[in-house]
C-alpha cells in the first residue's frame, strides 16, 4: 500500500515480509535435492564440500518497500559430526556477520571455520520498513577425509566354478563376482545427515581393470558410477572377460567417492586368465 500524504510525499505501508531463501551458491561437490533424495536421504538444506571456500547466497525481495535483496544478517554455528547445535558450548562456535549490505556469504569470513565440521547457516532478512523473515537453516558439511576400503575381493563361493583351480589367482572362463565394503567418516559419526541410507555416505564407486604385462599405467573402465550399497558386489561376465579384458594378468582397481567428492582406491591382484597355456609367470 502507498498512500500520499497532504503534501504529497508518498508513504509505503508494508506489513509483508521479504520472500526468497538461501542458496547454495558455489563451491559445493553435492547439494540436497528432492529428486535425489531417495538416494542420498540428504535433505535439501544441505550441501557437502571438502573445500571451506564456498559461498551461500541470500536470494530474495520486496516489491513493495525493497532492500531484502541483500540487507542480511548471517549467523553461523559450528559443532562437530555427531553433536547437535546449541548443546555443549565447548563443541561450538557461534560467529554472527551483523546485517550487512550484501548477499553472498563466504564462509571463509568466519575466521574461526576448520574442515571436517559441520555448519549450521541461518539468515535474517529485512525490507526498509523493519520486517525481518528468518529463512530455515542451511546445514554446510565440509569434509577432507577420504572414505575407507575395508573390504576389496573376489567372491570365492563355488556357484560360478566349473572346477577347483589350483590358485584363487587363476580365473577360469566364467562369471567373476568383485565384492566390496565401505564407509565414509562423516557417515559413521552422524548417519541422520543420511537418513540412515544404506550407502554408507558413499555417493559412488568406480571399476577399472589393468594389464600390467599390456601396459602397466592404463587403467581401463569397467563401470564408472556404480550405486552402493551395505555389502556391494558386480559379476563380471565371462563374456566379458573373454572379449573385452581377455587373457592375461589382470588387476582391478576401485575407487570410492563420498558425498564431497574426497575419494579413495584399492587393488586386488593379480588375476591369471590362461585359457591357452601361454602367460609366461614373472616375479
Amino acid at each position: 500500500l502507498s498512500p500520499t500524504t497532504s503534501s504529497g510525499v508518498p508513504v509505503t505501508i508494508d506489513f509483508t515480509a521479504p520472500v526468497g531463501q538461501v542458496v547454495f551458491a558455489s563451491g559445493f561437490s553435492f547439494t540436497g535435492q528432492d529428486n535425489l533424495y531417495g538416494f542420498s536421504g540428504i535433505s535439501i538444506d544441505a550441501a557437502f564440500t571438502s573445500v571451506n571456500n564456498c559461498i551461500l547466497s541470500a536470494n530474495f525481495s520486496d516489491n513493495e518497500s525493497g532492500l531484502a535483496i541483500s540487507w542480511n544478517n548471517f549467523v553461523i554455528n559450528r559443532v562437530h559430526f555427531g553433536n547437535d547445535f546449541g548443546g555443549d558450548p565447548g563443541s561450538s562456535v557461534t560467529w554472527d556477520r551483523y546485517w550487512k549490505d550484501n548477499a553472498q556469504l563466504n564462509i571463509n569470513e568466519d575466521s574461526t571455520n576448520t574442515i571436517n565440521m559441520k555448519y549450521r547457516i541461518t539468515c535474517a532478512v529485512a525490507n526498509k520498513t523493519g520486517i525481518v523473515y528468518q529463512d530455515r537453516p542451511k546445514y554446510v558439511i565440509i569434509d577432507n577425509i577420504k572414505p575407507g576400503i575395508t573390504k576389496f575381493d573376489i567372491n570365492e563361493s563355488n556357484r560360478f566354478k566349473n572346477y577347483k583351480p589350483s590358485s584363487r589367482n587363476f580365473i577360469q572362463f566364467q562369471d567373476l563376482e568383485l565384492v566390496w565394503t565401505a564407509s565414509d567418516n562423516v557417515f559413521n559419526s552422524e548417519p541422520a545427515l543420511f537418513n540412515n541410507k544404506n550407502h554408507q555416505g558413499i555417493h559412488h564407486y568406480q571399476l577399472y581393470y589393468n594389464k600390467p604385462q599390456e601396459n602397466p599405467a592404463l587403467w581401463n573402465s569397467i563401470s564408472s558410477s556404480i550405486e552402493p550399497t551395505l555389502n556391494n558386489e558386480i559379476i563380471i561376465t565371462e563374456g566379458y572377460l573373454l572379449d573385452e579384458i581377455k587373457e592375461g594378468k589382470i588387476m582391478f582397481r576401485l575407487f570410492a567417492f563420498d558425498f564431497a567428492s574426497n575419494s579413495a582406491s584399492s587393488d586386488i591382484g593379480p588375476f591369471y586368465m590362461d585359457l591357452n597355456n601361454t602367460i609366461t609367470l614373472t616375479r
